[in-house]
C-alpha cells in the first residue's frame, strides 16, 4: 500500500485529513472518535490476520495454567480449547498436571479489558 496521509491542523479547532490529495475538514470531537475508531477496527482486523496464531498462543497459557487469554472473539476462544486439549505436541510438552486444570469446564478466558474512569472532582 502506498497511500498517502497527511493530518495537520489549521490552529482554530479543525483537523484536516488528506489521503492520497482528497481532504476532509473534522471539527477536535469528531477527529477523536474517528482516530479512536479506526485503531478499534485495525486491532480486530489484525487478530483476525493473525487468528492461527493467537491460538496456539492462546493455547499454550491455557495449558500452562493461565488465567487470561488473548482474544475475545468467540471462534478463536473455541479453536484455541481444541488446541489446549488435543494438540500433541503440548500435551507431550505441557501434561496436565502441569497447571491446566480442567480447562472443558473453566473454558478459555477472554482477553483482559482496561476501563479509563474519570477523575472524581471535588
Amino acid at each position: 500500500m502506498s497511500e498517502r496521509i497527511q493530518i495537520a491542523h489549521d490552529g482554530n479547532g479543525k483537523v484536516i485529513l488528506a489521503i492520497n490529495g482528497k481532504v476532509t475538514v473534522l471539527p477536535i470531537d469528531v477527529a477523536e472518535r474517528v482516530a479512536r475508531g479506526l485503531v478499534r477496527k485495525a486491532r480486530e482486523a489484525e487478530e483476525l490476520v493473525q487468528a492461527n496464531r493467537i491460538i496456539m498462543d492462546n493455547a499454550l497459557m491455557q495449558r500452562a495454567g493461565a488465567n487470561i487469554g488473548l482474544s475475545d472473539h468467540p471462534k478463536i476462544k473455541e479453536e484455541s480449547i481444541k488446541e489446549a486439549l488435543y494438540n500433541r505436541d503440548l500435551r507431550r510438552y505441557l501434561p496436565k498436571g502441569s497447571g491446566m486444570g480442567d480447562i472443558k469446564t473453566r473454558g478459555v478466558v477472554g482477553a483482559p479489558s482496561l476501563f479509563k474512569r474519570p477523575a472524581n472532582v471535588g
